[in-house]
């Protein structure tokens, strides 16, 4: 009985082992049988072919190759090889047959590449390894020596000569761009192997500046080289910092707020911004001195704000860009960053008034211009420009404009559209929202003549801005003002009209009304509520900001002046207005500046 047990164990066993083999050989030894007798048709076929293309064959130390694929090509191999793992096609561009000469003879050397079946060869270039970093960035008109090579090294051939390796390519430094210079370096057995470094020739915008300014500030009235467009809008350059960075503000008055609001206005400007021109504004220490009327010439700061993000020009900025004039001066009635005391700060005016002069004081309760300054980091590229107004400098870090099929707003505030005859500029996007926009000139008829209006309402709160009283200057431009503008972009939403107990002031509003509406007067404190009169005259327009004495009427003359009258000196004013562009609007053409405003469709 042991011994049949045994010998049903015994042969159980013996099927075991003939299957493990069985398996074996159809999963390793066949495999590589065939896999060797490919590598053998390889060889014969290679032998064959410098047979007949003698002059292919190697002289000296050199190697000559054939590769699997021209083996097929010209007839020397009739059947494709297949893996015989998985019986994919062995590759016949990394396969290949080198000879080289071996005395009198030739050595053939065979790589077939079949996927998990590869010939045990040398096929493997060196490693070549770079002094330095593989990708490099050199500013403009800066020397370049190129750090060359560090060691090479191969897996059969150990340590190579450095001097060997071939290198090729040139970089001009007088031009941006990027570069390549290519390393190659090759085994005994020709293996080859080839690493690029990249080298980017930039220009930062610190250097140009430097390069324009004798002394890191742009001067005189016809500093016209130093415009630089961010955020879709037109900056100026003041000039360097001390370490190197770059102090810019906005091109024009970019709104209006009393001098104790200022903060609170410049942060909800700050935000406005591009969150890529945002990540390129560096924190500084922005002149804040209390200065006397008697040193209004002073070119020194001892007072500084703390580190901040974004402020307005100082007396101390004004009188550095300043020969006998300076483009710092617009026409608007601007802050500075400086009081005479608790209740007077100092403004800027371009106009010879006041005495001739262009510095002098008003209330800080009053409204004036704001001009936002910030400072760039002086090592952001410059993509393109010349500085020009035309052609501005534009950094390649900063916000894109709008392409083709963007929707309006997903823009930024500060840009600007063209709908038929008027120009328009954003002074608020939210994704998925109708963007606010605003006239950049008042409204005129089909002559060119300005439309007038006058405020006769006669209800007991006719001072309020009110679109759906008959007589008041939001019903006339409501209800009138469509008569002169293409509204087939425009679409209806909420506005609210803010009421205040006593003056005008930012944030002080003693209570709001909304209203629905597709045109309506422009909000004093709406960014980009200003525009240069460019030699054109006084020009005065209404607001919807009314005080709430009952006896008066506030609108804004286009110096950046507001004026509030009693209500018995009123007269007709200008209309310029603010609207609704539907949230569907998209970009077709344009850049987004005034020159090349945006061109939509919806």
């Amino acid at each position: 009985m042991g011994e049949k047990k045994n010998y049903k164990k015994t042969i159980r066993n013996i099927i075991i082992v003939a299957i493990i083999v069985g398996l074996a050989y159809f999963l390793l030894i066949r495999p590589y049988v065939k896999f060797k007798t490919y590598e053998s048709t390889m060889k014969k076929a290679a032998e064959r072919y410098f047979q007949i293309n003698e002059t292919r064959l190697p002289t000296g130390k050199r190697i000559s190759v054939v590769k699997l694929s021209t083996l097929y090509n010209e007839k020397y191999i009739q059947d494709d090889f297949k893996s015989p793992l998985n019986g994919k096609y062995c590759s016949t561009t990394k396969s290949w047959v080198k000879v080289r000469k071996d005395g009198t003879n030739y050595k053939y050397y065979v790589y077939l590449d079949c996927g998990a079946l590869k010939s045990n060869i040398d096929h493997e270039g060196p490693t070549i390894v770079l002094n330095g970093e593989e990708t490099m960035r050199i500013n403009k008109n800066e020397n370049f020596k190129d750090p060359g090579v560090k060691a090479v090294v191969d897996n059969v051939d150990g340590k190579l000569k450095v001097e060997d390796v071939s290198i090729k390519g040139e970089v001009d430094t007088s031009r941006v761009g990027t570069y390549t210079i290519t390393y190659t370096a090759f085994d005994s057995l020709s293996n080859q192997t080839e690493i690029k470094r990249t080298i980017k020739v930039v220009e930062v915008i610190k250097s140009t500046i430097k390069e324009s300014t004798e002394t890191g500030m742009y001067k005189g009235r016809d500093a016209s080289n130093n415009y630089i467009r961010l955020s879709g809008s037109l900056f100026r350059i003041i000039g360097l910092d001390s370490n190197g960075n770059v102090r810019v503000t906005t091109e024009d008055t970019i709104g209006h707020v009393n001098y104790t609001g200022l903060d609170s206005y410049l942060e909800k400007y700050y935000k406005s911004l591009a969150p890529e021109t945002r990540k390129l504004i560096v924190k500084e220490k922005y002149c804040k001195d209390v200065l006397s009327v008697e040193n209004l010439d002073t070119t020194e700061c001892s007072s500084y704000t703390d580190e901040r993000n974004i402020y307005i020009n100082s007396v101390v900025d004004y009188n550095r860009t300043k020969e006998e004039e300076t483009w710092m001066l617009t026409e608007s009635m601007d802050w500075l960053g400086n009081k005479l005391d608790e209740d007077n700060a100092y403004v800027a005016r371009m106009f010879n008034v006041f005495n001739d002069t262009k510095i002098f004081t008003e209330p800080v309760k009053h409204i004036n211009g704001v001009r936002p300054t910030f400072t760039i980091d002086g090592n952001a590229l410059l993509k393109s420009g010349n500085g020009t107004e035309n052609n501005p400098y534009i950094l390649t870090e900063d916000v894109k404009p709008g392409k083709s099929g963007t929707l309006v707003n997903e823009r930024f505030p500060g840009e600007y559209i063209q709908i038929n005859n008027y120009k328009w500029r954003i002074v608020e996007t939210k994704k998925e929202e109708p963007t606010r926009i605003i006239s950049t000139d008042i409204l005129r008829d089909t002559n060119g003549y300005e439309i007038t209006a006058k405020n006769d309402g006669k209800s007991q709160d006719r001072y309020t801005y009110n679109p759906n009283e008959s007589g008041n200057i939001g019903y006339f431009i409501k209800n009138k003002a469509s008569e002169f503008i293409n509204t087939k972009y425009l679409v209806s939403s909420t506005i609210n009209v803010p009421i205040y107990k006593d003056n005008i002031a930012y944030g002080k509003e003693k209570e709001t009304k909304e209203y629905k509406t597709k045109l309506f007067a422009p909000d004093i404190f709406d960014l980009y509520n200003v525009f240069e009169t460019r030699g054109e005259g006084m020009r005065e327009y209404w607001v919807m900001n009314y005080t709430n004495s009952k006896t008066e009427y506030t609108y804004m003359a286009n110096l950046g002046v507001i004026v509030t009258d009693p209500y018995s000196s009123a007269t007709e004013k200008s209309v310029r207005v603010e609207a609704f562009l539907a949230k569907d609007a998209t970009i077709v053409t344009g850049s987004g500046s005034f020159n090349d405003p945006y061109v939509i469709s919806r």
